[in-house]
């Protein structure tokens, strides 16, 4: 069943080449505007000292999540990959096989991922339901969100630029271990750019001061990849029932609709435009606002087409239409979605 909705491949005669363009402009373009945000938030810093401090702690937080994902990364996907050795049926994937081999590995990964997804979704809105800008919609306490009030020196609550230094740590930990140690797979090209753009968009964010709207950015994007990675991880055991398959597609439709494709452009953009543009926000830069609002958008875009091509899948899944190379690539891309 979830079968039909996983597993989609961008290639063309297994050369991903149109994925080369976005990849080079990415990296120029984030090198760019690496040196560029950097001088605006030096500039920043100088001009309002008094609420722009660099957190104490940052090192320590930053070293020591990149020591603890170094140490724990692999071991626990070897663990992981052991048990569901054990787990994955010998009929759809023959003992000793290359693909038995592939597919434990993949689901050791997965299931590392679930626990990431699962332990830091919850950190972060523990901590964020001290905020003025938790909305009332995600179980919050303010109607109206003020996630640029008194910028740059916006009220945070505590812990929240320790987590934020954590997340630039973990992506970039992702990053450096997906160009090192990621290059012999299949969706290589695919990895790599959603790292390297999660990245530098959790430290633009840091660097020029947006961490509320950036943290609850961070919070709905974690919350729907919590189902997505479950979908994921259950697609080839066996002792999971149709039911609880079915419950698990329907949690991640849901959380889709809900949180990425209306509460996400309909809430937070929406809100971001009103406290920025519809009144002139104090020491905003607004080249680099209109950067983020641009790459907002265009975030909006792609879960829209992403969520099409997942109704498209359920639709061929229901359908009971025998497989096509089109169904095979919808498969794919719904395995990419985060």
């Amino acid at each position: 069943m979830l079968n039909h909705i996983i597993g989609l491949s961008f290639y063309h005669d297994g050369k991903p080449i149109f994925l080369y363009p976005p990849l080079i402009m990415a990296i120029l373009w984030i090198a760019y505007n690496i040196w560029r945000v950097q001088e605006i938030s030096d500039e920043l810093k100088s001009t309002y000292p008094q609420c722009t401090t660099s957190n104490p702690r940052r090192y320590w937080i930053f070293f020591g999540s990149m020591a603890i994902m170094c140490l724990t990364h692999y071991p626990l996907e070897r663990f992981f990959s052991r048990v569901f050795d054990r787990i994955v049926s010998y009929e759809k994937f023959p003992r000793g096989s290359s693909q038995r081999e592939s597919k434990i590995a993949m689901l050791g990964e997965r299931a590392f991922r679930f626990i990431n997804y699962t332990g830091r979704t919850p950190v972060l809105y523990y901590i964020l339901l001290s905020s003025n800008f938790l909305d009332l919609l995600l179980g919050g306490n303010v109607e109206r969100p003020l996630y640029f009030h008194a910028y740059p020196c916006q009220p945070l609550p505590e812990y929240l630029d320790d987590f934020y230094v954590f997340k630039i740590s973990f992506h970039l930990y992702e990053l450096g271990n997906t160009l090192v140690y990621g290059r012999e797979r299949a969706d290589f090209l695919e990895y790599a750019l959603h790292h390297l753009m999660t990245w530098a968009l959790i430290h633009f964010s840091y660097a020029m001061n947006y961490i509320p709207i950036g943290a609850a950015i961070m919070l709905i994007h974690d919350v729907t990849d919590i189902p997505v990675t479950t979908i994921k991880l259950i697609a080839d055991i066996n002792i999971t029932s149709k039911y609880a398959e079915l419950v698990v597609i329907i949690a991640m439709f849901t959380s889709w609709l809900y949180l990425r494709l209306w509460f996400f452009p309909c809430k937070i953009i929406y809100r971001m435009v009103e406290e920025c543009y519809h009144l002139t926000v104090p020491g905003m830069n607004y080249s680099v606002l209109n950067m983020m609002l641009a790459f907002l958008c265009g975030l909006v875009c792609l879960h829209i087409f992403w969520f099409s091509l997942m109704i498209k899948a359920a639709l061929r899944m229901t359908s009971k239409v025998p497989e096509t190379r089109n169904q095979v690539m919808f498969k794919y891309l719904s395995n990419r979605i985060d």
